[in-house]
């Protein structure tokens, strides 16, 4: 049946794909829907509507090819699957100066292929190919190969983005965490099991807290935006929000990018201290560019905020150190601003004075987000 056929073909031409004039082989990774491998159906429809497509091939962390099956009769039903899937099309940011990417809707024998656009636009062959028609698939194979051609052209232009995730497919952060980087340039992010996430990972949070704190951010320009607020889905045990999407993690190289971190950062922790809500995990790779260039940052991951003055009696995160809680064992204001300050000292650059002096007042917890504001090092920016 066309839903084992298409993977199959698809993945013995592209896992020895050379490119020309070199002994190098570009990697492809094939990605099927793992609940649809499971299913006894041979025709590979499941009686449940699917958060993702039933094939993904990935290369170099993105994702060349989209593929939907269904069963016999249905390829209608699979051609508007795909068209729900890409509407929102997909990001330059990922892809660069690729405008097309391939995708195929398959039903029984037959199959339609076809290219999406940036914009979510589909245009598809006008051929059905019927693979029981001796003829049609001898057409379909020649297609193919022309697809393998083109899939190898991509791969071979994508922007060399060492944070690039797959499109529509999830990545599993940690054991209870996912994100996956939707069409439209949005990412929707899932916490399984959010109550006890929380317990474990976040004291004095709940859902209706990080609701509050997403509302925050929403106003403000230097953190990140929703596209659909918080919600409680799957009997009210699992966490989604969908968000907005940014370019990767900072990487400041100038004093002039240093400059705007430091005033970016300081800006959300304002806002977020006005409101008594603590950030709790300032660190680069929660800061992202916002168009993929430095010199304008959105502070992002705002699950693990919580209110000013609550007591951590977890393990300290990654990034903290002896100086981060107060006295009592708090995480307080003065613990965020004492967290930026070890962000930009982490820094591999060479700091002038007026940079040093900045970040050893914010270490030494002697700043307010207003006041650091304020600072020299900050005003000049």
């Amino acid at each position: 049946m066309m839903h084992a056929l298409i993977p199959v073909a698809i993945k013995s031409l592209l896992r020895r794909v050379s490119l020309p004039g070199s002994d190098y082989y570009l990697r492809f990774d094939y990605s099927g829907n793992k609940a649809e491998e499971r299913s006894s159906n041979s025709s590979g429809v499941l009686s449940r509507q699917l958060d993702r497509p039933d094939m993904l091939l990935v290369s170099g962390g993105a994702t060349v090819l989209v593929g939907q099956n269904q069963a016999e009769g249905q390829l209608h039903d699979a051609v508007q699957d795909i068209e729900n899937y890409v509407k929102g099309g997909f990001a330059a940011l990922q892809y660069g100066s690729i405008n097309y990417l391939p995708c195929y809707a398959a039903a029984g024998l037959l199959v339609k292929l076809g290219l999406f656009n940036t914009l979510g636009e589909v245009c598809w062959m006008r051929t059905e190919f019927d693979m029981s028609s001796c003829k049609h698939r001898a057409v379909f194979l020649f297609a193919v190969g022309n697809l393998t051609r083109w899939m190898t052209l991509v791969a071979q232009q994508l922007p060399d983005l060492g944070f690039r995730l797959p499109l529509l497919k999830p990545w599993h952060r940690s054991e209870h965490v996912t994100i996956t980087l939707q069409s439209a340039g949005r990412v929707y992010k899932q916490i399984k099991q959010f109550p006890n996430w929380v317990a474990t990972h976040s004291p004095g949070s709940d859902f209706d807290f990080v609701a509050k704190v997403y509302h925050i951010a929403n106003r403000h320009p230097n953190m990140v935006h929703t596209h659909k607020p918080p919600q409680l889905v799957f009997r009210e045990r699992d966490y989604a929000v969908t968000l907005e999407q940014y370019g990767p993690p900072a990487n400041p190289k100038t004093l002039w990018d240093i400059q705007r971190l430091s005033h970016d950062c300081c800006a959300a922790a304002a806002a977020l201290h006005a409101e008594d809500v603590v950030m709790r995990d300032f660190r680069l790779p929660n800061v992202l560019s916002r168009h993929g260039i430095e010199g304008d940052y959105v502070v992002v991951d705002m699950e693990y905020a919580g209110p000013d003055c609550t007591e951590w009696s977890l393990d300290p995160l990654d990034t903290w150190d002896a100086g981060t809680l107060n006295q009592t064992g708090q995480y307080d204001k003065m613990s965020d601003m004492h967290q930026i300050g070890l962000m930009i000292d982490s820094l591999p650059v060479s700091k002038p004075d007026i940079l040093k002096t900045f970040v050893d007042l914010l270490m030494a917890k002697q700043l307010s987000a207003l006041e650091a504001l304020q600072q020299p090092w900050i005003v000049q920016a």
